[in-house]
């Protein structure tokens, strides 16, 4: 049986030794064949130094871990130069051909004949609740380097990464679609609704939403599914920590990891053609 293991909001800097312990034996417990994680790793000076960590204790059973990057994972250094050092990772000879950052991936990673897992790290495009409107900041706005090159560079910068996200998605998607697949899993760090951007067990609140939620990546999955109404749609995202399993169309859903700042765990562990919309008749939900 082929195991697939999903896991978010890592911050392993602020963790501890036993907490990490634990966590890596959940990884050796449950012997994923894939291990997916949606951002949020660590900061920019020590993102790579996280996934070096890892590298060194996966159990021999994950095959390939399948990753995207959070908001927390550039504090401190730009776009660019932060994706370039995780690309020059997983070429590296510590990665061993196992990392696969999907960002930088445009056909996405093909688990088996039917499903596709497809990702980009996503950005929240301040389009959500007050928008641009609201006086809620959070780290980003003084840890994000882009933000602070000039007057106005917030809400430029963030609806820039987000549409380029979208694109990127898109086509992974489209291309997934001409091959034929049956099911594709979508790894970004941002939800896409707001109701799948939950903080306590409920919506974000109108001052916090513009900084939790892409509203154009949602629009334009829901656009997606609704033309490509046969195959089912999944996808998988962190940020809010958390927990939320929301029905967006018959064959579109959103996971949400309920992730516990400082205590990195295993979200799920299934088998990928179990990852679906409840509301097919084909198919079959881990929730």
């Amino acid at each position: 049986m082929s195991l697939l293991a999903w896991a978010s909001d890592l911050h392993l800097p602020h963790t501890s030794i036993l907490a990490r312990e634990r966590f890596v034996r959940e990884l050796h417990l449950s012997a994923p064949r894939w291990l997916v994680i949606t951002g949020d790793w660590a900061t920019a000076p020590t993102v790579v130094k996280a996934l070096e960590w890892l590298a060194a204790q996966l159990p021999a059973s994950v095959e390939q871990v399948l990753f995207v990057l959070g908001n927390h994972d550039f504090y401190g250094d730009t776009h660019e130069a932060v994706q370039s050092d995780v690309q020059a990772f997983c070429a590296s000879d510590t990665a061993g051909g196992r990392f696969v950052y999907l960002s930088s991936t445009p056909a996405g990673v093909e688990l088996d004949a039917t499903v596709r897992l497809v990702g980009h790290d996503g950005w929240y495009d301040m389009m959500a609740g007050l928008g641009i409107a609201t006086d809620m900041r959070i780290g980003d706005a003084t840890q994000i380097p882009e933000y602070q090159s000039e007057y106005g560079a917030l809400p430029y910068y963030a609806r820039r990464w987000s549409d380029e996200a979208v694109a990127v998605v898109i086509a992974q998607m489209t291309q997934a679609a001409a091959d034929g697949v049956r099911r594709i899993l979508v790894a970004t760090h941002v939800p896409p609704w707001e109701s799948a951007a939950l903080y306590n067990d409920l919506p974000s609140e109108p001052q916090a939403a513009p900084w939790f939620v892409s509203v154009g990546m949602g629009e334009a999955l829901e656009a997606w599914s609704l033309a490509h109404p046969t195959i089912d749609v999944t996808v998988l995202c962190g940020h809010t920590h958390g927990r939320a399993r929301v029905t967006i169309t018959p064959t579109l859903q959103c996971w949400t990891s309920g992730a516990i700042y400082g205590e990195p765990r295993v979200e799920e562990v299934c088998e990928p053609f179990m990852i679906s919309s409840p509301l097919r008749k084909d198919a079959r939900s881990a929730d």
